[in-house]
């Protein structure tokens, strides 16, 4: 008896380590494949959302589809890369000057002289 008990504790233990370990090599894929997941959706996006745009260059300006849809992505980046300027050079710049009157700020409400500046 003892040893049939011998076997099927090691049958369990073998079957929850095989468990653990196909656990693991689950959420390493999904882990591994999430940035892929993610760059699909974006892309799916994008082609639905310009799609219509795309449609009009390819009716009006240029004939070929491949060229239209170049020539709207390349817009369209470069539209939201001025954008990204626009924002983030400010954001930038105030975070520097934040960061440079971080001691000054940091002393003034310690001492109780914390005044709201604008």
């Amino acid at each position: 008896m003892r040893d049939a008990d011998d076997r099927r504790t090691a049958r369990r233990a073998l079957v929850v380590i095989g468990l653990v370990l196909a656990t693991l090599l689950v959420l390493a894929f999904v882990r591994a494949t999430s940035r892929i997941l993610i760059w699909t959706v974006v892309a799916a996006f994008f082609a639905v959302a310009l799609k219509p745009l795309v449609d009009l260059v390819q009716r009006r300006l240029i004939r070929r589809r491949a060229l239209a849809t170049l020539v709207v992505f390349t817009i369209t980046f470069v539209v939201l890369a001025a954008l990204a300027a626009l924002i983030v050079v400010p954001l930038i710049d105030d975070l520097v000057r934040f960061t440079e009157r971080a001691p000054e700020l940091l002393r003034e409400a310690r001492a109780g002289r914390a005044r709201w500046a604008g």
